[in-house]
């Protein structure tokens, strides 16, 4: 009889321990690391010199912030890379429905082809849209056309915004 009531309060007291120890111990925080700061990823075939850690240069940066000087996370959409352009707009019309636009978050949308702001932002071929913060990292790169990367631009934003 004495066995079981010692197993009955191990049962009982052994979850309560562990989410005692998780709740002042463990971290329940995740995190949206910036790209390219090894070189271990693949980096777009016609740019060259790119140094890591990898910062957005201060001309495009200041080029991409023009009008959204007081936002810290700016999402930029290279139209003139978009497969589908309403296909675009839906997307981003749910990412505007989702966020708040203008209180530290911004959208720029780039319409023409510039190979240097392309260069800049790492874009691959089939990318059109990116994600850069206010110390001059891309945090994330996302295709518009495609449903679940747009799904991954806003989990992303949610993560960096603290929204979970």
């Amino acid at each position: 009889m004495n066995r079981k009531i010692i197993f009955l309060l191990l049962a009982l007291a052994l979850p309560v321990l562990v989410f005692v120890f998780l709740k002042f111990f463990g971290k329940n925080e995740f995190v949206v690391e910036p790209l390219y700061q090894t070189a271990e990823l693949k980096l777009p075939l016609d740019c060259a010199g790119i140094k890591f850690p990898y910062f957005i240069s201060d001309s495009v940066y200041s080029f991409l912030k023009r009008g959204h000087e007081t936002d810290s996370l700016l999402v930029i959409l290279y139209e003139s890379r978009a497969k589908d352009v309403k296909a675009s707009a839906d997307q981003l019309i749910r990412v505007q429905e989702s966020f708040q636009f203008g209180t530290g978050l911004g959208l720029k949308r780039i319409a023409m082809e510039d190979k240097s702001i392309a260069c800049s932002l790492l874009l691959q071929s089939s990318l059109d849209l990116v994600l850069v913060d206010a110390k001059k990292r891309i945090r994330g790169q996302y295709n518009s056309n495609d449903r679940d990367e747009v799904d991954r631009l806003m989990t992303e934003l949610d993560i960096i915004l603290k929204r979970y």
